[in-house]
């Protein structure tokens, strides 16, 4: 057995060797326990079974110098980056998919939905023509989930960002206006966001839940009593709780109100916990109604600057959000995952445990995906993060590979 210290240069790739890292701090079930992680060929193995029962000696033993280690982050809603737009046409989105992979790493960010804003059906086709999981891949990068389609079916009303032109506000057709927007070849589609009150909606929610294409709320001025019926049609997300939607109030709750509902075991929903986009009450009002479908997102989104002509003074839009679109700071400026997993603690006054398990475990749950992502138990990819106390970031780790180290 050979010896070395997470920092060391070796760590970065240790081929298919069994390793185990030792004086870590494991993230398991919400608690984090003195427990070493054994790792073969880029997966979690189980240590009672390699230690104990088969009495395996590793080929490497990584010490972890007494650091956290959880699992990686999953962000299920990323629109760019730094000076990328997902959703522009002004280049191949391969190219911008491989620049995001790599620098969402550095975040702790090692697997995610590229989210596209509503768009032209030309651009649609373009994007799915172009699009190949395997051209983007880059195994020391964040691997991509499927697309998430955030419109071009929300409400005129709510659209937030999205360009009205681009708004489609009725299923004219049923399931054939989805086919007609983003054509048939529609394999690589993970989640769309849409407005459960656009006529046909439930029906065509019924067929996309069917077709294994998830759900979620938002850009919506839906009652409660309306977001209730699209969950029992197959609904089973909230995108970005609190903003693009009815107010909550207490004539009537609007999409938020799942939160409180019968249902909500069943319901899992992105929270923008800035600050900003989610004020400090309304996180910890979120985190006290539904605590396990919580999941983090960073709504991560290149830097748009209203004088630069990307949102308009004239567009018709509520008198907060347009309110918001006219600061003459960056709009969507972007949080990292970490902080927005500080954040949720200190708003919310939950253990930092369960805040890194928003940001891992519960997007990981919502996708379907538990048994291989979002958690470090045997069977599952060993893609995981070293972290202070403090929680800040200082390792991320691909299938047992150290990727990044500050």
């Amino acid at each position: 057995m050979k010896y070395l210290k997470w920092y060391d240069d070796e760590v970065v790739d240790l081929g298919e060797s069994l390793i185990r890292f030792i004086n870590c701090q494991l993230l398991v079930d919400d608690i984090f326990l003195e427990q070493d992680l054994w790792v073969h060929n880029g997966r979690v193995i189980e240590s009672f079974d390699a230690f104990y029962e088969e009495k395996l000696d590793a080929d490497y033993s990584v010490d972890c110098e007494h650091l956290l280690l959880a699992p990686s982050f999953i962000d299920l809603q990323v629109k760019g980056s730094s000076n990328i737009n997902l959703s522009s046409d002004d280049g191949s989105i391969v190219e911008k998919l491989r620049l995001i992979s790599r620098r969402l790493v550095k975040y702790g960010v090692t697997a995610f939905c590229p989210t596209i804003m509503s768009s032209s059906t030309s651009f649609y086709e373009k994007i799915m023509r172009e699009y190949n999981r395997y051209s983007v891949s880059d195994e020391n990068a964040a691997s991509i989930l499927g697309f998430h389609m955030e419109g071009p079916f929300i409400s005129c009303v709510k659209r937030g960002r999205h360009k009205r032109e681009n708004v489609v506000d009725e299923f004219s057709n049923g399931y054939e206006s989805v086919e007609k927007v983003y054509g048939k070849r529609m394999d690589d589609i993970r989640m769309i966001t849409l407005a459960p009150e656009l006529p046909n909606a439930l029906q065509v929610i019924k067929e996309l839940s069917e077709r294994n294409i998830l759900v979620s709320l938002g850009y919506s001025n839906a009652t409660v009593t309306t977001a209730r019926k699209a969950v029992r049609m197959g609904a089973r997300g909230i995108t970005h709780v609190f903003n693009a939607m009815k107010t909550f109030h207490d004539n009537d709750m609007g999409i938020a109100g799942l939160l409180m509902g019968p249902r909500r075991s069943s319901i899992y929903y992105g929270l923008i916990a800035d600050g900003f986009n989610c004020e400090p009450a309304a996180v910890k009002t979120a985190y006290r109604l539904c605590p396990n479908g919580l999941m983090l997102v960073t709504n991560e989104a290149p830097v748009f600057y209203p004088e630069r002509g990307i949102v308009s003074s004239s567009d018709e839009c509520d008198p907060k959000e347009k309110e918001m679109n006219l600061r003459m700071t960056p709009v969507s400026g972007f949080v990292p995952m970490v902080e927005s997993v500080r954040s949720l603690v200190r708003y919310s006054g939950c253990d930092c445990a369960y805040a890194l398990s928003c940001a891992s475990l519960h997007p990981a749950k919502f996708l379907g995906i538990d048994t291989v992502k979002g958690s470090l138990k045997a069977g599952c990819d060993a893609d995981f993060l070293l972290l202070s106390d403090e929680l800040n970031i200082v390792a991320t780790f691909i299938e047992g590979r150290r990727v990044f180290k500050y």
